[in-house]
């Protein structure tokens, strides 16, 4: 149930500029990244989107206590915070026009 690695395009298109087309043959363990960065379910978006942009990948596998419990993409996170920001505006908007 815990993650042991991700394979991004990134990590084949590497593989295949390194080791050329041999590298499509190769076993999985040999081209993904072994150190992979997670989140937890419990995490705030804005620190996820941050983690996510600093190390500059698109998805994140998300734990429930130390297993798999889905994977999101920078495009999840982005749309998240764009309907939180809308939902504060709103707010605003109600709040100064009472």
């Amino acid at each position: 149930g815990g993650v042991v690695g991700i394979l991004s395009e990134r990590d084949i298109i590497g593989a295949v500029a390194a080791r050329g087309a041999s590298a499509l043959s190769e076993h999985l363990t040999q081209t993904m990244t072994a150190e992979v960065i997670t989140c937890e379910e419990s995490e705030q978006i804005d620190s996820v989107m941050e983690t996510m942009t600093s190390g500059r990948f698109r998805h994140i596998p998300v734990l429930n206590s130390g297993r798999l419990a889905g994977i999101v993409s920078i495009g999840d996170i982005v749309k998240t915070h764009i309907a939180e920001v809308e939902h504060e505006a709103e707010a605003l908007k109600a709040y100064l026009s009472s």
